[in-house]
């Protein structure tokens, strides 16, 4: 795994150990497990969506709207201060 995918994945794997080790105060901690979840399963659906855009493009004969690109970085977006953010990443 690589680039903006494992980025993700990453800063998910942080937020879960946060979580865990009760460094996030008073929140609900299930509520945050499952956004943690929720953001895994948007991955995946990009993955997806990455492999429709590119079959519809081929049949079309057009070009990738980059729209599973477009969803994680929207995902990303929320980690723009971390030190390894790079807005230039690709899936």
């Amino acid at each position: 795994m690589s680039g903006l995918v494992g980025f993700l994945e990453a800063r998910i794997a942080e937020d879960e150990s946060y979580i865990l080790n009760g460094e996030l105060g008073s929140f609900d901690m299930e509520r945050l497990l499952a956004d943690c979840r929720s953001r895994r399963d948007i991955i995946e659906l990009a993955d997806e969506v990455q492999f429709l855009d590119g079959s519809l493009t081929q049949q079309m004969g057009g070009e990738d709207e980059g729209t599973a690109d477009k969803i994680l970085h929207a995902l990303a977006r929320k980690y723009a201060d971390h030190p390894d953010y790079d807005p230039k990443m690709t899936s």
